[in-house]
């Protein structure tokens, strides 16, 4: 499976995603918000989720399954408690290739 990618998620914005933890508890995450951090040679964003105020999971590598995009395996990390429930944030950060990089 290829890593995703910013335009990957970018139509799933407020959708929602089941969440299935190790222990085989599965919740309701709704893809709240995308920071979009690109610079020079590094494609960089973060996905907020926000997910019910219990239970509340440490930081891992969870599945999160999506009705119509299908299923990622993402590393959430716990970043806010607000009114709605708890935030989840993932970063990802990947080299990009100038299009011009190897040709002579």
């Amino acid at each position: 499976m290829e890593s995703p990618t910013l335009l990957t998620f970018e139509p799933l914005m407020s959708s929602a995603f089941s969440v299935v933890h190790d222990s085989d508890i599965n919740v309701s995450f709704t893809l709240d918000k995308i920071v979009r951090k690109n610079e020079k040679d590094i494609q960089s964003f973060s996905l907020e989720f926000l997910g019910p105020l219990n239970p509340v999971f440490g930081q891992g590598t969870f599945k999160l399954l999506h009705e119509d995009a299908g299923e990622f395996n993402i590393f959430l990390v716990p970043v806010e408690k607000c009114d709605d429930g708890i935030i989840y944030e993932a970063v990802f950060n990947r080299m990009v290739t100038p299009p011009d990089a190897g040709s002579d």
